[in-house]
């Protein structure tokens, strides 16, 4: 919390109600970071770590190899639903270390269905940990995550981490001012810019202020959001092409502002200068123009083992169709350019005639 507050005051803003809003920033920091923060420490803190830990360690000690996969595919494909939203993120790292978890996830479940069950090494220590990590260790991570959402909910309002977000992206711009030349920096600025965008688009949806049965209404708080998101994303282009510190400036300045308006919660502050998107039926052809490439590899792997040249050799059909696959996902969740000429020179290879 102190950083952000150490953030502002570097910005030596000079406003009248500097003081006001230097603390509603630290009230939001403060409801953020407890209320965030929370869930880690008592994870890692409390006897729920080894209660977790006990049972996972009993299985891969004691079990087979199919218990195993089952397990860590379970415990995989959780952390892999948590961190979806990194896919929001306009980032190619972020987008392709998502793809390889997709993929990852994908080798263990499939790890597990093809495994032939086997005779446990010790079957009552192998099986008593199996139930009490479904009966009693899955539970209560399940049951205290939920309870630390409902405290955040009830604590935190959800402009708070878009609140924090603006004043870290503010601050390191300022730092940086001097630094304009240097594209390091600039990538630098640009991805707090874009982690600051999802954040707000996030913030401004209000989605847990609203009943799930409201359509309507969050459907415009979503659109609403979505386009103060790319008004902040705009931010990234006077960044890269930034002839001097004056430019890096007036960035700063203008997400001062955007941060007084979500201390007020003034939404028409926000969508003044807020750009119009697409219809929402043409962003889900332009989604399916750029992810139809991905399907048709995704398709292709699973294909491979019909085409005989390649069933032929066993070892190098699997290690073709899971590079195949790998290259589809990355394609769908990266919207990469074509790849049908890799994919060409890896099947190439494992043809006989070549």
């Amino acid at each position: 919390m102190s950083e952000v507050l150490v953030a502002y005051d570097a910005l030596s803003v000079g406003s009248s109600d500097h003081e006001e809003l230097r603390g509603g920033i630290e009230d939001a920091a403060r409801r953020h970071f407890h209320s965030w923060h929370g869930f880690s420490f008592h994870f890692v803190y409390t006897p729920l770590l080894l209660v977790v830990a006990l049972p996972l360690l009993l299985i891969a000690q004691f079990g087979n190899a199919r218990i195993s996969f089952f397990v860590m595919a379970s415990f995989w494909t959780f952390i892999t639903v948590a961190m979806w939203r990194s896919m929001a993120h306009r980032i190619l790292a972020a987008r392709i270390a998502y793809s390889i978890m997709v993929v990852i996830g994908v080798y263990l479940w499939s790890g597990f269905i093809r495994e032939n069950p086997s005779p446990l090494i010790v079957p009552y220590v192998a099986g008593s940990g199996f139930i009490f990590f479904l009966l009693v260790a899955l539970p209560a991570v399940l049951r205290s995550y939920l309870k630390h959402r409902g405290r955040v909910r009830e604590v935190c309002h959800p402009h708070d981490g878009a609140v924090v977000w603006a004043v870290r992206t503010a601050g390191l711009l300022h730092r940086e001012r001097e630094a304009w030349r240097s594209s390091a920096a600039a990538r630098a600025c640009c991805n707090h810019v874009e982690n600051l965008a999802v954040e707000i688009e996030r913030g401004l949806s209000l989605a847990h202020r609203l009943d799930p049965g409201d359509s309507t209404l969050r459907r415009e708080f979503r659109l609403e959001g979505r386009r103060v998101a790319e008004a902040v994303r705009a931010y990234k282009r006077i960044i890269a092409a930034a002839r001097g510190p004056e430019d890096i400036d007036r960035v700063v300045r203008s997400l001062l502002s955007g941060v007084g308006a979500l201390v007020r919660h003034d939404r028409e502050a926000l969508l003044a200068d807020a750009p119009d998107l697409p219809e929402a039926a043409t962003r889900f052809r332009e989604f399916i123009g750029r992810s139809a490439p991905g399907v048709a590899l995704v398709a292709l792997s699973f294909m491979l083992p019909l085409i005989p040249a390649i069933a032929a050799k066993p070892e190098v059909a699997d290690t073709v169709r899971w590079v195949v696959l790998v290259m589809g996902v990355t394609t769908i969740f990266t919207a990469s350019p074509d790849l049908s000429g890799r994919v060409g020179d890896v099947i190439g290879k494992a043809l006989p005639f070549k």
